[in-house]
Formats: C-alpha cells, structure tokens, sequence
C-alpha cells in the first residue's frame, strides 16, 4: 500500500512534467516545449486534482493524530490529577513503591505518629504515578536504618490524603517533611542525593 507521502511525492513529479523545460537540437536555448498544449494542460489539471486531494488527506491525518494524542493526554492527567499534588502524565502500568520496609501513616494515624510524639519523625510524601518517587524512597529507606531509634520514618501516598497536603503545603511529590515536637521543621523537595537528607536529619537532631 503506498503511503501518503510517497503519493505526494509521485504527485509532485507528475506536476513537474508537464512544465519541463526542453532544449531544442543545436539550440543554446531553452524553450518551453508547446506541442500537444491540450493533453498537457489536461495532466496538469488531473495532476493539481491529485495533488489537492492528496493534501487534504494529510491535513486530515494530521488533524485526526493531534485530536488522539490531545484525548490521550487529557485522560492521563485526568486520572492523575489531585489538588495540591503535581500534575504528571501517568504510565497505569508503573508499580507501587514497595512500603513493606517502612512504616505508613495517613489522615486517621497522623497525629499519634507524627504530631504525639517525642521523637523526631521524618514523613515521605509520594504517589504512585511518580517516578522520581521510587529514587527518593530508595534513599529514606537507608537513612531510616541509619537512623533507626533516633527518628521515626514514615510514608505518606499523597493522592490519598489530600487535605494533609494541603495543609503542609504540598504542591509536588516527591517531598520528605521532617518534624519535631509536633512541628514541621525541615522539609526536602524533589530528587535529592543522600546526604541531603542526612544533612536534614542531623540538623533536625541537632534542634
């Protein structure tokens, strides 16, 4: 089957033909050659035809592309967007952050595990769809055993409780909010290196 393109291209050459410049023999000059004018100007019309029905089937892929990609884009953000958490194109298939080596809270537990309690706390605000998440997680996951029994870790899935993120102000994950005495002190936007968060750690202690 010829694609489009390649029609175009076959349309385009039959559109040069008909005006091709001829020499005559023994002539220096060129001269547009002038026999058989009705058979040329015949092709020349079928040929315009061609070309223009052509065209408007490109036009009209073009179109039809860019009106499945803008329905695409709009279902992803759709699923994916949460006031107070950053909009991203999702992949469905991108797996959950494996939680089992640390410890959740949520809305119903935030206030004994974080707020009551006389030990520093570290939270992990991520979603599911976030990719840099993952980087982020593999990170607190260390320092939570460094640091075990000076600081409590936790994970947060933001999509979940929203009015959380909110209140702390929570515009993008991945985030850590580091607290102490039932308050926030610190807190670590984006994909950080490890010592980052050591850094906040320590200082968090050091308070």
């Amino acid at each position: 089957m010829v694609s489009t393109c390649d029609r175009l291209k076959q349309t385009k050459e039959k559109l040069v033909s008909p005006l091709t410049i001829h020499r005559k023999p023994n002539s220096k000059k060129d001269y547009l050659e002038m026999d058989e004018a009705n058979d040329r100007l015949t092709t020349l019309e079928m040929t315009v035809s061609a070309l223009t029905s052509t065209v408007g089937e490109l036009v009209e892929q073009l179109r039809l592309t860019n009106l499945a990609k803008a329905s695409a884009s709009t279902k992803r953000r759709d699923r994916s967007k949460k006031k107070g958490v950053m909009e991203v194109d999702r992949d469905d298939d991108f797996a959950e952050i494996d939680n089992d080596s640390m410890n959740v809270v949520n809305a119903d537990t935030w206030d004994d595990y974080v707020l009551n309690t006389d030990i520093p706390v570290l939270v992990e605000f991520w979603a599911a769809w976030c990719g840099p998440c993952r980087m982020v997680h593999r990170e607190i996951e260390e320092v939570a055993k460094e640091y075990a029994g000076r600081i409590k870790c936790y994970m947060l899935k933001a999509d979940n409780d929203i009015q959380l993120a909110d209140k702390y102000d929570v515009k993008a994950v991945p985030v850590v909010l580091l607290f102490k005495n039932g308050e926030k002190r610190d807190s670590v936007t984006g994909t950080m290196p490890n010592y980052i968060y050591v850094e906040a750690i320590e200082k968090l202690l050091a308070s």
